[in-house]
């Protein structure tokens, strides 16, 4: 019997930036569909979903699950899952009229998990990312000066906590403490002077808590937005503790060229 040798033939690869890695929502159209919960997840398929048949949903965007599959097999995720975030949010903010954290009006988001199908041991939710020492100031002058402390408080537990690590309990007993000291029953009887306090005591919590590098790299690129200086110490931090594993190398890489575009950004402003 002859036997017939088949030429070889090159499987295309699809390079990242083929992939749609952000879909976005808002303004009555919507990247994706309620069909999509495998790419989407139950929630983001049904805010799409929502988007599209007209009803009043807040904009904002939805990253696909595959980045997530990238993060678990590469532990970290491609450059091109940052670029497209960053698209999405710039046109998030160009809808809105508002800046992330920024002016008298900052653009506060939230962030949430949600899988095909509803289960425990989610992913907790992180609420008014946005909020910094600046702009709490600008949310406690529009509405009440309480609420904008509280919410900056529960930012940075939650923070803590889900980014971090933290032991919510850790927080709590700080909350707790001040509440004696304070002689309030109810955490409503606290004012903001003294949720203000405790914003103080949660920062050197999270000072204070061992950081691994995927912890440092995410608190550098929350802050590039909201607190480029204090980006630039957390990126420095990244480099150190990165910098002698292999395993990081493209990480850090990237995080130099962070560094590099945030410090020419703050000398140009000065």
């Amino acid at each position: 019997m002859a036997t017939i040798t088949l030429p070889e033939t090159e499987i295309e690869v699809p390079s990242k930036r083929d992939v749609q890695y952000v879909y976005f929502f808002g303004g009555g159209k919507a990247d994706g569909n309620g069909k999509m919960k495998d790419v989407l997840g139950g929630k983001g398929a049904g805010l799409a979903e929502m988007t599209n048949a007209g009803l009043p949903v807040p904009p904002g965007f939805t990253i696909q699950t595959e980045a997530c599959r990238e993060y678990m097999r590469h532990n970290g995720v491609s450059k091109e899952v940052d670029r497209q975030m960053e698209e999405a949010l710039k046109r998030l903010e160009e809808l809105q009229g508002q800046k992330l954290g920024e002016g008298a009006n900052p653009l506060l988001v939230s962030v949430r998990s949600g899988a095909k199908f509803s289960m425990p041991g989610m992913m907790d939710t992180i609420l008014n990312l946005g909020l910094n020492d600046i702009s709490v100031e600008a949310l406690a002058k529009r509405a009440d000066a309480r609420f904008a402390y509280d919410s900056y408080r529960r930012l940075i537990q939650m923070f803590g906590n889900v980014v971090l690590d933290i032991e919510k309990s850790t927080f709590e007993e700080v909350f707790d403490e001040k509440k004696k000291q304070k002689k309030a029953k109810l955490d409503t009887d606290l004012d903001a002077k003294a949720l203000k306090e405790i914003i103080g005591e949660y920062k050197k919590v999270v000072e204070a808590a061992p950081k691994n590098t995927g912890a440092l790299y995410s608190l550098a690129l929350v802050h590039e937005k909201v607190d480029p200086k204090e980006a630039v110490t957390l990126w420095e931090r990244y480099i150190d503790l990165a910098g002698p594993l292999a395993s990081e190398k493209d990480w850090v890489d990237v995080a130099k060229l962070h560094l590099r575009k945030l410090k020419n950004q703050l000398e140009k402003s000065n």
